[in-house]
Order: C-alpha cells, then sequence, then structure tokens
C-alpha cells in the first residue's frame, strides 16, 4: 500500500516538474516558424524561397531545397548544379543563439561545366552518405560559434567527353572514395574579424582516373590511395561583415540571371572594404599509406605532410611536402640507379615580398571608379612589388637515400626590374658522395660525365668531421656568386 502512494507521489511530482519546465521553457509555435522563416527568406535574398521553416514541439526544423531556386534542367542544357533536399533542427538557446543540428542523410549533388570548344561539359555527381551536423549560431556575429561535420562516406565520379577537331573522342573519367570523415571548427572575435580553428580526420581516400599516353591516345590507368589523414587549419582576421555583401550582390547576380561584368563596377565598390579579406591563414595535413599506383608499377610512401601558409600582412607563402619511407618495386629503374633512390624528401618553399592584395586593390579601384580594371604594368608592378624585390627561400629541406643525405638551406632576393640578384645566402651539405659517385659511374655515357661534375663540386667543399662536405654560397660585393670564399668569377677564368 505504501508503495503505491509512493508511486502515485512520485508520478505527481513528475507532473508538476513538467509542468514547470514547459511553462517556463519557450516552444516552437506555427506563428515562430513564419516569423523564423521570414527572416532567413530576407537574409538569403533571392535564395530565400528555398527554405521551409516548420514547428517541431521544442524547435524548428529547417528544410532547404535548392531545387526551388536554381535553373532546371531543359531539353537544351543541364542544370548547371543540382542538390538534394536537406533538414536541420534549429533550437533557440537565448541570448540571440541557437544550436543547429542534424540527424544523419544522404546528400546528392552535381554540377555541370561548360567547356568552351566542346559540345559537351563535365559532369561530376556527388553522394554523402551519413551527413550530420551539430554547431552554435550566433546573431552578433552573423556566424557559426562552432561545428562539428562528420560524413559517413564521399563517392565523387566526374566524367568528361573530348572532341578533337577531327572528330576523335576521349572519355575522361575520375572516381573518388572518403570515407569517414570527422571535423569541428570554433569560431572567436579577434582583433580585425573572425579567427577559425578547424580539426579534421578521414579514414582513407581512394582517387582513380585515367591518364592519356598521348593527345587522344590509349588511357592510362591512376590510382591514387591514401589512408588515416588528419589535418589542422588556422584562420585570422576573417572580414565576415564585410564580405556579406559581396555574397548577397554574388547571390543576387545569379539568381537573377546577370552576368558578373554587367555588375562590374557595383561589385568592385563592394568588394574593396572586405579587403584584404583575412590577415593569415595556416593549414597542415598529415597522412600514412601512401600509393601511387600507375598502370602496373606502383610508389609508396609510409607518411607525409603538406603545409601551407599565407599572410597578407607579411607578403608571405609558403608551402612544405615532405614522405617518408619512398619504395619503388624492383625494375622500376636501372640497377645502377637503385643506390640513388630517396627514401625521405622534404622540400620547403617560401616567397616573401609580394603584395597581391595591394594589386587586387588598385585594379578594383580602377573597376569602382567605372574602368576597366586594366591597370598600367608599372603601376601594377609597384603595387604588387612594394620594394621592388621579391624574395625565394628553400627553407630546410633534405633529401635522404639508403647511403646519402642531402641538406639545403637557401635564401635569394632578385631586383625584379633589373632582373638580378640583391642578396644570395645558401648552406648546402652532403654525406654519402662516395656512394653517389659509384652509382653514377656504374650508368651511361651521359651519366658518368655529371659525375665527373659532381667531382668538380666536391674540390670546392669543405669538409666536416663526421665526413660529409659542405658548400656556403654567397653573393660577392661584384655581384658574383661565391662558394666558401671562392668567387666563380675568378674559378670561370681558370677555365679553358
Amino acid at each position: 500500500m505504501y508503495g503505491k502512494y509512493l508511486l502515485g507521489g512520485t508520478a505527481l511530482v513528475g507532473v508538476v516538474a513538467w509542468g514547470v519546465w514547459w511553462a517556463q521553457t519557450p516552444h516552437a509555435s506555427g506563428p515562430g516558424a513564419q516569423a523564423l522563416q521570414t527572416q532567413i527568406q530576407a537574409a538569403l535574398g533571392p535564395a530565400g524561397p528555398a527554405v521551409v521553416v516548420t514547428p517541431a514541439f521544442d524547435h524548428y526544423v529547417l528544410k532547404i531545397d535548392l531545387a526551388r531556386v536554381l535553373p532546371a534542367k531543359t531539353d537544351a542544357a543541364p542544370a548547371p548544379f543540382a542538390m538534394s533536399a536537406y533538414e536541420l533542427d534549429l533550437m533557440p538557446l537565448g541570448e540571440g543563439q541557437w544550436q543547429v543540428s542534424s540527424a544523419p542523410q544522404d546528400v546528392t549533388m552535381q554540377t555541370n561545366m561548360v567547356i568552351p570548344g566542346q559540345r559537351e561539359g563535365a559532369v561530376t555527381d556527388y553522394v554523402f552518405k551519413g551527413v550530420t551536423f551539430n554547431g552554435t549560431y550566433d546573431e552578433t556575429l552573423r556566424f557559426m560559434r562552432g561545428w562539428q561535420t562528420a560524413y559517413a562516406s564521399v563517392n565523387m565520379r566526374q566524367v568528361q567527353t573530348l572532341v578533337s577537331p577531327r572528330g576523335q573522342t576521349n572519355k575522361m573519367e575520375v572516381t573518388a572514395v572518403l570515407s569517414d570523415y570527422r571535423a569541428q571548427t570554433q569560431v572567436s572575435e579577434g582583433a580585425n574579424g573572425l579567427d577559425l580553428t578547424g580539426q579534421a580526420r578521414v579514414g582513407s581516400l581512394s582517387e582513380s582516373f585515367a591518364m592519356p599516353s598521348r593527345p587522344f591516345g590509349e588511357p592510362v590507368p591512376v590510382v591514387l590511395e591514401m589512408a588515416r589523414m588528419s589535418g589542422t587549419t588556422h584562420i585570422e582576421g576573417l572580414r565576415w561583415n564585410t564580405l556579406l555583401p559581396v555574397l548577397n550582390k554574388l547571390q543576387a547576380l545569379y539568381a537573377e540571371g546577370k552576368d558578373l561584368e554587367s555588375e562590374q563596377q557595383a561589385l568592385a565598390a563592394l568588394m574593396l572594404p572586405a579587403l584584404p579579406v583575412l590577415d593569415q591563414a595556416a593549414t597542415k595535413a598529415d597522412f600514412s599509406t601512401l600509393s601511387l599506383k600507375v598502370q602496373d608499377t606502383s610508389v609508396k610512401a609510409d607518411a607525409g605532410t603538406f603545409e601551407v601558409e599565407f599572410s597578407t600582412a607579411g607578403e608571405g607563402l609558403r608551402e612544405a611536402f615532405e614522405v617518408t619511407g619512398v619504395s619503388v618495386p624492383a625494375g622500376v629503374v636501372p640497377d645502377w640507379a637503385t643506390a640513388l633512390m630517396p627514401q625521405t624528401v622534404r622540400l620547403d618553399f617560401g616567397l616573401e615580398g609580394f603584395d597581391l592584395i595591394g594589386a587586387a586593390k588598385l585594379a578594383l579601384e580602377d573597376l569602382a571608379a567605372g574602368g576597366t580594371g586594366d591597370v598600367p604594368n608599372p603601376q601594377m608592378g609597384a603595387a604588387m612589388l612594394p620594394d621592388g624585390t621579391m624574395t625565394l627561400r628553400l627553407n630546410p629541406s633534405h633529401v635522404t637515400g639508403a647511403d646519402y643525405a642531402l641538406n639545403a638551406n637557401v635564401m635569394a632576393q632578385v631586383d625584379v626590374e633589373k632582373n638580378a640578384p640583391q642578396a644570395l645566402e645558401a648552406v648546402i651539405s652532403l654525406s654519402g658522395m662516395d656512394a653517389i659517385l659509384t652509382a653514377l659511374q656504374q650508368g651511361p655515357a651521359d651519366v658518368q660525365q655529371g659525375a665527373m661534375g659532381l667531382m668538380a663540386m666536391r674540390g670546392l667543399a669543405k669538409g666536416a668531421p663526421d665526413g660529409s662536405l659542405k658548400w656556403e654560397i654567397g653573393l660577392g660585393p661584384d655581384g658574383v656568386p661565391t662558394v666558401n670564399g671562392m668567387s666563380m668569377g675568378a674559378l670561370g677564368g681558370m677555365m679553358p
């Protein structure tokens, strides 16, 4: 009996608590859905009819169906872009923030790109399986505060038929399969805009295509495979608020069927305040188990890294690529060259002194004033290279084989107008010279001549206690390169 009273009392407390929660918690309603739909459609402009909002208890369901606004397929031409409908759940969190999420869904996309001079374009189909999204939208930022995305898999297939002037056809096909994609991004307010930091990982990637051996010749199959990829991306100073008017204008032009040229003056005026778009960006991706197969020949690597850094304030660009554990099957290279095959390669390039934003600003200012955007070369050159020089770098890089190791660090500053070097600093070191010479001397006659040149360079090197050789290269007062303090001009005078 007491158990019945206890259960009855518990149920009563539960009902009261539910009633209190219901009274204090905002709920989705028909008028609320209509108001939210009107707000979203106004923000999207001509693309607004693509969204429909409906209430669902404590949240709203946002359905995005681009077929409502995108050009449809006709007998004369395929639709330039098509995408299946996608649904998101929107839950108000208060203080202008919304939780945005979706249950796993499958999404299909197709693009049709016109190829100049060809009867048929390139058709690309995408199938995204198990797409999920979860994040927080902040009305004050007009951007997401953070989000997570995931795909079980992505399948891509691109088909393009090329026709030669003589009527020969060549069908190009590219397929790619990506599995187990996971990513997350965090957003904060920085000094000049939004700062974004993201991480992503992919279980595996496989891509295959047929590469013509010659124009309209028999295609050669190529397969690229990678596993266990991960990466990070960081963006600082994204000018989102000033980019929005540009994006809205482009969206309106597309919806109204207008070309960019007819509105280039208005677009240029909108784009100028958005420059430099962002302050800097950096991305790094790591992968393992890379395999590149061309017909029946495979080149493999155990791991690798790819890096890109870009800065508008520092006027710099850096790209680096590294692979380790490189191997090729027997018979791919001649026997004498086997010992020369690299096992680890790292190349790290840098470029400084250019100002693409300054050049873009000059062209946009001309367009905004009613011009054509064609700025005289001297003015464009001065804007792109404000100091008149460009600095090229090979940051610490290396190539390592079974019996040798080559390391290099190079900086070259060039006066672009005079097409002459202004500064040169390089340090190159090599261990395993004997192993390289032995391999080259077993090659054909032209390769053996290369060995003689390498022996001449050996005579200019400094020896290190570990047996390696070093070349320190600079630029003398007369503008002639020097190697370990010896002018190459003097060396040239001693040559017959």
